[in-house]
């Protein structure tokens, strides 16, 4: 786990006029954000106790925020130019994981926006942290016909201007939460761990469980020994 405080400067501008700028830019950019004119495509977030059907070249990634307040925006960009961003919107606050499938591919981290945290003409508009884009913390991989986890995303503004976030390992907890909500989920598809370092345990647990399960749909195949 590595912990990154991100600061937001303020400008300094040396003419009412080039203010005035400002703050118009500042409001096109927001109405942008906000009616989703980013490049980004709206994505389907899916319930861990929902079933997923992924077809070649797939895979699922496992969304995993723990936020102190709600999120309004959350960029998720690729590496490189293989597939469109990702804009998940309106995320409540606390612990919560969902699923999203994705082309196959590297990503990263890329935005977060807090509500209320810039305010032009007296009127409150979303403040937009910005991870490094060259900073292999926040990337992380989709591979195809897999169950994705990069890594619980952790967010807590700590001022205005200052947000506290950093990615936590916490695959055994996953396992828990889903086996509570479908177990089934766990053998329909394997389970990897494809954020920062590395972590054999989702795909070892997963790959245990499926071949527990077939193991056990082969004995209920197999006819009864004639007496």
């Amino acid at each position: 786990m590595r912990s990154s405080v991100w600061i937001a400067s303020r400008p300094k501008f040396r003419t009412r006029a080039a203010l005035a700028r400002h703050a118009d830019g500042l409001v096109f950019v927001a109405l942008l954000l906000l009616t989703g004119c980013a490049g980004s495509v709206p994505p389907k977030l899916i319930g861990l106790d929902q079933p997923i059907a992924l077809e070649p070249g797939e895979g699922a990634l496992v969304v995993e925020l723990d936020a102190r307040e709600p999120v309004l925006r959350v960029l998720i960009e690729p590496v490189g130019r293989f597939a469109s961003s990702v804009t998940l919107e309106n995320l409540p606050a606390g612990r919560h994981a969902h699923l999203l499938v994705l082309p196959a591919g590297r990503y990263r981290w890329r935005e977060f926006d807090m509500k209320g945290t810039v305010v032009v003409n007296g009127r409150p508009y979303p403040k937009t942290w910005r991870m490094e884009p060259d900073d292999e913390h926040w990337q992380f991989d989709v591979r195809p016909g897999a169950v994705n986890y990069p890594g619980l995303v952790f967010l807590e503004r700590l001022h205005q201007s200052i947000l506290r976030t950093y990615t936590m390992n916490r695959s055994a907890q996953l396992v828990q939460t889903i086996g509570a909500r479908r177990r089934a989920l766990l053998i329909e598809y394997p389970f990897v761990y494809t954020g920062r370092g590395r972590d054999d345990f989702l795909e070892i647990h997963s790959s245990r469980l499926a071949s527990s399960s077939e193991s056990k749909k082969v004995d209920l195949e197999s006819p009864a020994d004639p007496q």
